[in-house]
């Protein structure tokens, strides 16, 4: 999964694409922010979804769970992702912080080094 942008404002008001497969637009979809808050989304084709985020009182790097809006009955299992939350104060558009997915990499594959 593959989220467009990646840096937002914590306070919200903001949207981000979200890059699925096989997206059905009968079909409901959320965004779950660190198992507490929701994002509601629409669905634009079959491979993207807008999410439009709320307010979130906390900066940082969220996990986040991209998954069909279902009744219990339907075991879909959910898409996972990070967005990277920042204070009203920066901008996140100018922030560079890499790839945050190369931060949850084991150090030793990364450098060669072992220990």
């Amino acid at each position: 999964m593959l989220i467009y942008p990646n840096i937002v404002n914590m306070m919200g008001e903001m949207t981000v694409d979200v890059n699925a497969i096989c997206l059905d637009r009968a079909q409901t979809y959320i965004l779950m922010i660190e198992q507490r808050q929701t994002a509601t989304c629409t669905v634009l084709n079959p491979a993207i979804a807008r999410c439009h985020l709320p307010k979130i009182y906390d900066w940082g790097t969220k996990t986040v769970y991209f998954q069909p809006q279902s009744g219990g009955a339907n075991d879909e299992k959910a898409f996972v992702g990070y967005i990277y939350f920042v204070p009203p104060t920066l901008d996140p558009m100018r922030l560079d912080i890499g790839n945050i997915y190369d931060w949850f990499k084991n150090p030793n594959s990364i450098s060669g080094a072992v220990f």
